[in-house]
């Protein structure tokens, strides 16, 4: 019998699962009862647990993966994710997402520049090689992520308005 050793760990970390009675009250705590599909009150005894990628398409039952949604509304989402059951039920945009369509627009020194002037540091990813370890920028996606946060996108036009 030999015994090997890795100097990498080649198996995936497993997450600790929460228990699903205590995750159910954390999300229903957190969308304080209102489906997040049709955007009505819901009934305490009779709602069901969304996710907003379907776990056939790869998604987990977690705190950021879930939503509180009527079960009728659950079962009309079917696999498309909330912002996609949104865009089919015809549903206006919403002000981040309008902000992150024009934050998606400017370039990558604009978007720079643009954090700089609201206070927003953004760290960039750190590669680590055998022999040296390099930061490198951060990207154009956490740039647009951040900002979208900050930024509504009246503020993101007058932005674009004194760039010109």
């Amino acid at each position: 019998m030999s015994i090997t050793f890795s100097l990498w760990d080649d198996k995936p970390k497993k997450r600790k699962m929460i228990p699903k009675k205590l995750l159910r009250k954390a999300v229903w705590e957190r969308d304080k009862g209102v489906c997040r599909v049709c955007g009505h009150k819901v009934d305490p005894n009779d709602w069901a647990l969304g996710h907003n990628r379907a776990r056939s398409r790869g998604g987990a039952l977690t705190f950021k993966n879930t939503y509180v949604v009527h079960p009728a509304c659950n079962r009309s989402q079917s696999t498309l994710t909330l912002k996609e059951t949104h865009r089919y039920m015809g549903r206006p945009e919403t002000d981040q997402d309008k902000a992150r369509r024009l934050l998606n627009s400017l370039s990558g020194d604009q978007l720079k520049n643009l954090a700089e002037r609201h206070g927003i540091k953004l760290k960039g990813k750190v590669v680590d090689s055998f022999l040296w370890r390099e930061t490198l920028p951060p990207s154009k996606r956490q740039y647009v992520n951040a900002l979208a946060k900050v930024l509504t996108s009246r503020q993101v036009k007058v932005a674009l308005g004194k760039m010109s």
